[in-house]
C-alpha cells in the first residue's frame, strides 16, 4: 500500500487515510474517514460513474464497510434508509467526497442532505 503522494499527484487536492488516497473536501490533509461519517462513493457502470451517499458503519485494514441511502421520489435532497439493508465494503478509492455536516433527520426519519457536486442516486 501507497504511503506517500507523488509530485505528480500534488495537482489534486488528496488527503492520506490509512495509507490510501482519499479526496478531500476542504484542503484539509489531516482528515480521516470514521464510523459514522457520510461519504460520498463512486461505483462505475458499463457506460458511466454513479454517485451513492451512505455512512461509515466500520473502517478496517481490508476495507470501508458503508451502509448506503437511497433518494427519496420527487424530492432530490431527501434520503433514507432502504428496509432491506444496503451495505457493501468499499475501498478508500472509491470514496470521492465527505460531507462536512451530519445530515439533518426529521420525524420520518428522512435525511435532508443538500449536495451539489455529483448528481447522487
Amino acid at each position: 500500500m501507497k504511503t506517500s503522494l507523488d509530485p505528480t499527484e500534488t495537482a489534486a487536492v488528496l488527503k492520506m487515510t490509512d495509507g490510501a488516497k482519499v479526496p478531500s473536501t476542504d484542503g484539509n490533509n489531516n482528515d480521516s474517514i470514521s464510523s459514522t461519517q457520510w461519504v460520498v462513493v463512486k461505483y462505475a457502470g458499463k457506460k458511466s460513474l454513479s454517485y451513492f451517499l451512505g455512512q461509515v458503519l466500520e473502517v478496517a485494514d481490508d476495507g470501508i464497510k458503508v451502509t448506503f441511502v437511497r433518494c427519496q421520489p420527487g424530492i432530490d435532497s431527501l434520503y433514507k434508509f432502504p428496509e432491506k439493508e444496503d451495505i457493501d465494503v468499499i475501498t478508500h478509492d472509491d470514496i470521492v467526497d465527505t460531507l462536512k455536516h451530519q445530515p439533518v433527520t426529521n420525524s420520518r426519519e428522512q435525511f435532508l442532505v443538500k449536495y451539489q457536486k455529483f448528481t447522487l442516486r
